[in-house]
């Protein structure tokens, strides 16, 4: 199957919009899926011209985790692992790596390695029928891809082993509620709020949220020294950018900016 089969790619302004389009297996994630899906990524961070990246899938399933029947085929050690090291890892690292804002559009249940796909992502909406499912237990297997260490990061150990070790099945509203998706909507808002939403990120300051999602990340691993030290040294380089010229330009007009992303 090729890459246009697996995602399909557009573009609405400023938005790269991504989507994963294999309907007939619940998008479920096998290797040429998980390659497109990382080239789509990497196009998205050399293009000056996008801002702001979507996330979401097609049909009723946002993504029911791993494709099984192409991961398992032979049920060897080194099939599992080439496709979480060699597949998973960059994708998910290709999110969180991202200096542009993505948002996870979540048109149904995320499953499996779905849940680390969202749980990548900076923002997430989610449609009320968006539940969150581990899924893992079910199959005998642990949370991968990362999942594991999104959720202890995310909601600390307590929580984390609550969901994991019963494989607890969350509705889209418990996980607005406790935090691992920012906003639930009625399925038919979906796409209206998902546009609202990337249309405002695409329009913010891109190389200042870019040095905002680093720094964040070095919060949850450096000392409060090292990370002052980050810190002030973005600050002294967004100073020089044009977004930020243009933010103090029209903070002293009392008018809307104009970002543009330099």
């Amino acid at each position: 199957m090729s890459q246009e089969q697996m995602i399909a790619v557009s573009r609405r302004g400023a938005v790269m919009e991504i989507c994963i389009t294999r309907p007939q297996v619940r998008n479920a994630l096998d290797a040429a899926c998980v390659r497109a899906l990382s080239d789509a990524l990497a196009q998205a961070a050399r293009e000056e011209s996008v801002r702001a990246v979507t996330l979401t899938g097609e049909g009723p399933v946002f993504c029911a985790g791993g494709d099984l029947k192409s991961i398992f085929k032979s049920h060897s050690p080194s099939e599992v692992l080439h496709f979480l090291d060699i597949e998973m890892r960059p994708l998910i690292r290709s999110i969180v790596m991202l200096d542009k804002p993505v948002l996870a559009v979540l048109n149904g249940p995320a499953a499996g390695a779905g849940i680390s796909l969202v749980m990548a992502a900076d923002l997430v909406l989610a449609s009320e029928e968006a539940s969150f499912i581990p899924a893992f237990g079910k199959i005998g297997a642990m949370p991968d891809s990362g999942a594991l260490y999104f959720l202890a990061h995310r909601l600390g150990m307590t929580r984390a082993k609550e969901i994991v070790l019963l494989n607890k099945t969350l509705t889209a509203q418990e996980a607005t509620d406790i935090g691992l998706y920012n906003w639930t909507v009625p399925a038919g808002e979906l796409t209206k709020e998902a546009h609202k939403i990337a249309d405002q990120l695409a329009a913010g300051p891109t190389v200042a949220h870019g040095l905002a999602k680093k720094a964040l990340r070095d919060a949850l691993r450096m000392p409060f020294d090292a990370f002052m030290d980050i810190e002030a040294l973005s600050m002294a380089f967004l100073i020089t950018t044009e977004d930020q010229k243009e933010g103090l330009a029209a903070f002293g007009e009392k008018r809307p900016p104009m970002f543009k992303g330099r």
